[in-house]
């Protein structure tokens, strides 16, 4: 299986990023942390084989999707999100999301990950795009948009549904894209910050323990899209366009807690694709 490559229509795509840079790596270091033993020397050895200065290890790597999207390579865009469609006022919306989402694109890249027959050159790109793909399919913004009266041709996952009163946030993507707040952007080469996000890392898995966490073990990319679907449903979207401090207090944790999610899921998939070798038994 070559590298997977697709065209896509660019006028129907959101703008905005899933997570921001911050958001990324913290999620990878939170994986990172659970990577088995061989799972840890499969990705170190093929992380490598991307040349790429900005994105040089596992826990920058996960931005490297989104640098490539930034220096023009336009052909993965579908991969970052879903456009499953939801409506609260019966505005109609199209009946058939395009097949090669974000969903699509995490189980593609794991069978890359899992064939004999793929080159490792290949099979470094297909493990950076699991990475950021896994991470994206958390972020309820990146699992649908909604169509209303207001907005008949849908918000491209909240792009459209403009914010006031937010100085860290122009939109609701954005808002998201930060978990409200609580992944600030770095300065400087993303290896600089590497830090702040394993020390964050530990700040949300303590406030959200694995053990507290039974659905970590779900890794089918598409129960994440119905998780997803029914955040933005009930809680995502703020009454006016200029959230209160209830909907900020509400909300931040619920992105906090997908994002943990997402990073204890990441390791599992991993986990499972290079699994432990078993000890060679002794010879009597």
């Amino acid at each position: 299986m070559s590298t997977l490559i697709l065209t896509v229509s660019l006028s129907l795509l959101p703008t905005a990023r899933a997570w921001n840079a911050t958001g990324h790596m913290t999620i990878t270091a939170i994986a990172e942390s659970r990577l088995s033993d061989e799972a840890k020397k499969n990705t170190l050895r093929l992380l490598p084989l991307v040349d790429d200065a900005r994105t040089p290890d596992l826990i920058t790597s996960s931005v490297w999707m989104d640098n490539i999207r930034g220096d023009g390579v336009r052909l993965y865009d579908r991969w970052h999100y879903s456009n499953h469609a939801h409506s609260p006022d019966d505005t109609p919306f199209p009946e058939k999301p395009h097949v090669d989402d974000v969903a699509w694109a995490v189980e593609e890249n794991i069978k890359v990950l899992q064939s004999a027959k793929v080159s490792d050159s290949d099979k470094a790109r297909s493990l950076r795009f699991l990475i950021h793909t896994v991470e994206d399919a958390h972020n309820p913004l990146h699992c649908g948009s909604r169509y209303t009266k207001a907005m008949s041709n849908g918000d491209s996952g909240g792009n459209g549904f403009a914010l006031e009163g937010v100085p860290f946030a122009r939109n609701l993507h954005s808002l998201w894209d930060g978990a409200l707040g609580t992944f600030t952007r770095g300065e400087g080469p993303l290896t600089a910050n590497e830090e702040k996000s394993r020390a964050l890392a530990v700040t949300l898995t303590t406030r959200f323990p694995e053990n507290s966490m039974p659905e970590s073990s779900v890794l089918d990319p598409q129960k994440w899209m119905e998780e997803g679907a029914g955040f933005l449903k009930t809680v995502v979207y703020p009454a006016t366009a200029t959230p209160d401090a209830k909907y900020l207090e509400t909300c931040r944790p619920i992105a906090e807690r997908q994002a943990v999610l997402a990073g204890y899921r990441l390791a599992k998939i991993l986990n499972s694709i290079w699994p432990t070798l078993p000890e060679p038994s002794e010879t009597k």
